[in-house]
């Protein structure tokens, strides 16, 4: 891994045309851009080493809102996870919800509803309806189904959401009581029912209010 950083990114700021280079004064991002083609060849035989390098050129391009390339680092990660971790593997599972909040960035809400919901019961069926990841998932279902106006079915998983993170206040960080509050406000909103959204907004904690 330190080797493909040597010679793959940080060679991207050696004068131009010298060994990979691209000039002093070169962006990380067109960096790790250059170093894409590399990936693949520089890890035949540690394909968990490649997919864990490819989670993290995802992330980065995700928030250098490169969605495109983003997608596709995670798309390949999850498929070497899926190969050689299982399909719900911790690890697998990571990568299938970064891939579907890089859809949603992308506007392919569809998809993204179709990846959150099928993480969703993976996760559910491997740490039960509790576990935070599971949470997670459930939360992303719901985010997917306000963007594809699916009003009636977004209620229904944020307000179980909802229930289940007010049972487990032990197990959670309090941020987590009122983190889909702001998006009921908004389904209630979209869905042309402000006297509900009116109930959820006085729940809302003054910081978030004011956001």
């Amino acid at each position: 891994m330190l080797t493909f950083v040597r010679e793959k990114v940080f060679a991207a700021a050696r004068p131009a045309g010298q060994e990979g280079g691209l000039d002093r004064d070169v962006k990380l991002a067109d960096a790790v851009k250059a170093s894409l083609p590399f990936v693949e060849k520089s890890f035949p035989d540690r394909p968990l080493t490649e997919a864990r390098l490819r989670m993290t050129m995802g992330l980065l391009f995700w928030h250098l809102r490169e969605a495109e390339i983003a997608a596709e680092q995670f798309q390949r990660a999850r498929a070497l996870y899926t190969q050689h971790r299982g399909p719900d593997h911790p690890d697998t599972l990571r990568s299938m919800m970064s891939l579907a909040i890089t859809y949603s960035s992308l506007g392919r809400h569809a998809d993204a509803l179709k990846l959150d919901e099928e993480t969703l019961a993976l996760r559910k069926a491997k740490l039960g309806p509790d576990h935070p990841d599971t949470l997670a998932s459930m939360f992303n279902v719901g985010l997917s189904h306000i963007e594809l106006k699916n009003y009636a079915t977004a209620e229904v998983v944020f307000l179980e959401y909802q229930a289940q993170v007010e049972r487990n206040t032990k197990n959670l960080p309090p941020e987590w009581q009122t983190n889909a509050i702001p998006h009921l406000v908004r389904l209630y909103e979209a869905w042309g029912k402000p006297a509900e959204a009116e109930k959820w907004r006085t729940k809302l904690p003054a910081r978030q209010e004011k956001k």
